[in-house]
């Protein structure tokens, strides 16, 4: 389908935002001001605007216009990630006759969750699933815990992958007929689930959490995996880094990749070269002798680490001993993660960029219930992340900043 005039126009301002020529917190272009450049009605420029405050990138200022959303940028850069050609603007798929019939629905119907987790059945302890200790899974309390204060009901199910699994949770959900259905997941990309699409089918509304929303009328939400990549990218650039190591996990995952495209976002606005190394890294297995010869050598060696999970890290670091590598005295550190690395005396150790997998939850409750309510949402919602220093990110030395070696 041929794109409409104000989907055109709502692309080039995401251009415009994503390039970096507009501060956050800052005022945006007037209705007039986008006339004026684009040569269009005013009926479209004010679509286009109410198009980019719906998703998040501004925000309404009485009789002043806009002003550009925090991380409206990063934002910004994952949409034209997502939709590289031209934008369209999600479409629910849900007429209000359906939502007016949901919302009767629900009033009396429990939601429900499906864990999709490989190996055995979670315990449930007070009604909640007793999740691993610093898994990233914890999105499932934060689900649990926002239907507790809007008193309502889960039910929890979880998926171990196989056949007889998925058998057994559709015919439960086919009894209970759920208001509405969340399936979590690692943030690993999956395409949308046999389960979601029966329930889709039936006309349950469902969100994925890293998963797959461009199938159907899937609901997803996320954090802003470009938007990650080139935050931090940005940072190490800003302390002086210009030789920069990656390290990439055995396997390809979506989020990692999504990463990168951030970092290599980053590389592009950068005032001088910058050399970034992925080199895999095995895990549980010796380093690859091509990769510590780089390590032990100074003029080669990185300057600084930007690793994409915890996990990495703590096989990591062993290897970096051993080569008499110390954090941050020879190489900075800079690491994302949902849980932070401590030290042996309990203390959180490593600059993190923290991803709140309780806040997915939380935003998955809401966005349903939202839904539910016949309020607008965005079909992909996207959960902010943070940063904690804790030392590990410095300036290198003046001999370590070339990135010719």
């Amino acid at each position: 389908m041929k794109p409409f005039l104000h989907q055109k126009l709502t692309y080039s301002l995401l251009l415009e935002i994503a390039s970096g020529a507009w501060r956050e917190r800052r005022r945006f272009l007037s209705n007039r001001e986008i006339c004026k450049r684009w040569a269009v009605a005013n009926v479209t420029a004010t679509r286009s605007l109410k198009a980019l405050k719906e998703m998040g990138l501004l925000q309404p200022v009485d009789r002043s216009g806009y002003l550009l959303d925090t991380d409206a940028q990063e934002r910004a850069l994952l949409d034209l990630h997502r939709h590289p050609s031209v934008w369209l603007p999600p479409r629910q798929g849900w007429s209000q006759r359906s939502l007016s019939m949901l919302n009767r629905a629900a009033k009396e119907r429990a939601f429900a969750v499906i864990l999709e987790h490989p190996g055995t059945l979670l315990k449930m302890v007070n009604d909640m699933p007793l999740l691993p200790p610093g898994s990233g899974l914890s999105c499932v309390k934060g689900f649990f815990q926002a239907a507790a204060e809007q008193k309502i009901a889960v039910h929890f199910y979880t998926d171990n992958g196989t056949a007889q699994s998925h058998s057994l949770i559709g015919n439960a959900l086919q009894k209970a007929k759920p208001a509405a259905v969340a399936v979590f997941r690692r943030t690993h990309y999956y395409p949308t689930s046999s389960l979601a699409k029966a329930q889709l089918a039936a006309n349950i509304p469902v969100i994925a959490a890293f998963g797959d929303c461009e199938a159907g009328r899937l609901l997803s939400i996320d954090f802003n995996q470009v938007g990650i990549g080139y935050r931090g990218m940005k940072m190490l650039l800003k302390h002086g880094h210009r030789r920069i190591w990656f390290p990439l996990p055995q396997g390809r995952f979506h989020h990692v990749e999504a990463r990168l495209q951030g970092i290599r976002y980053a590389m592009a606005e950068a005032d001088q070269p910058v050399e970034l190394l992925t080199d895999e890294l095995p895990f549980k297995a010796p380093l690859p002798a091509s990769l510590r010869r780089r390590l032990v050598q100074p003029e080669r060696r990185p300057t600084a680490i930007f690793a994409t999970d915890r996990a990495m890290i703590q096989t990591l670091l062993p290897h970096l001993e051993q080569l008499d590598i110390h954090i941050p005295k020879t190489l900075s550190l800079l690491m994302c993660a949902g849980t932070c690395l401590v030290d042996d005396n309990g203390t959180e150790a490593v600059d993190t960029l923290f991803l709140d997998f309780e806040e997915v939850g939380r935003r998955a409750f809401a966005n349903l219930h939202a839904f539910l309510q016949g309020r607008a949402i965005r079909r992909r919602a996207f959960v902010r992340i943070s940063y904690q220093r804790r030392g590990t990110l410095v300036r290198p030395a003046a001999s370590a900043q070339s990135p010719l070696g």
